[in-house]
């Protein structure tokens, strides 16, 4: 036992003995180890100011539902580990304002939502428009006939504006929108959206 102790233990002439067999080994290969070093930077810094940023915005929120008296021996039940069900039902029930937040209706209201960024107010979709660089392959009266303006009514959009607006939400809700409950016994919904 002492001697496994004795030969994990290295002195202080044999810790100096291994540094100068590294550096020995090392030196000589410095312009190769910076070289390296430094293309390794290079594709890195490339990468990061190429590669699409990716933003994830989540809303959480419990539903308060007044069942009457049934909802309050249904909760009354539940705390002795009995489940009466709560009856849900009409517009607001957990289950329809699920789907509530994946209507075209309100993703386009929330794309057509003036927002501030670094001291600009813009709409969401030009936002978007612009993030994703959808305007590079337009000629410049294309791309001024699609932008959206503040306090311009959705009835006053043309044909362009319509379809871009539809095909912008259509494609949020199919690949980038996440909307569930969190568990199917409690009114608490969670929503997800990552670009």
């Amino acid at each position: 036992m002492a001697d496994s102790k004795k030969n994990e233990s290295i002195s202080l002439k044999e810790l100096i003995l291994i540094i100068s067999k590294w550096k020995k080994t090392l030196l000589p290969k410095r312009k190769t180890i910076i070289l390296f070093g430094l293309l390794g930077a290079v594709l890195g810094f490339t990468y990061a100011q190429f590669s699409k940023k990716n933003y994830t915005a989540e809303l959480t929120f419990s539903l308060d539902e007044k069942s009457g008296a049934m909802g309050a021996y249904a909760g009354i039940a539940s705390q002795f580990g009995l489940d009466l069900g709560k009856g849900e039902a009409g517009v607001f029930s957990s289950d329809n304002i699920v789907e509530l937040f994946k209507s075209r209706l309100i993703i386009e209201n929330t794309l057509l939502t003036p927002v501030v960024i670094n001291g600009k107010t813009d709409l969401l979709i030009n936002r978007f428009i612009e993030f994703n660089k959808l305007a590079d392959d337009w000629d410049a009266s294309e791309a001024e006939k699609l932008k959206y303006k503040i306090n311009i009514p959705r009835s006053s959009f043309n044909l362009g504006q319509d379809s871009l607006l539809f095909i912008v939400s259509n494609g949020i809700r199919k690949t980038a929108l996440t909307v569930e409950k969190i568990d199917k016994k409690l009114s608490i919904i969670d929503r997800c959206l990552s670009r």
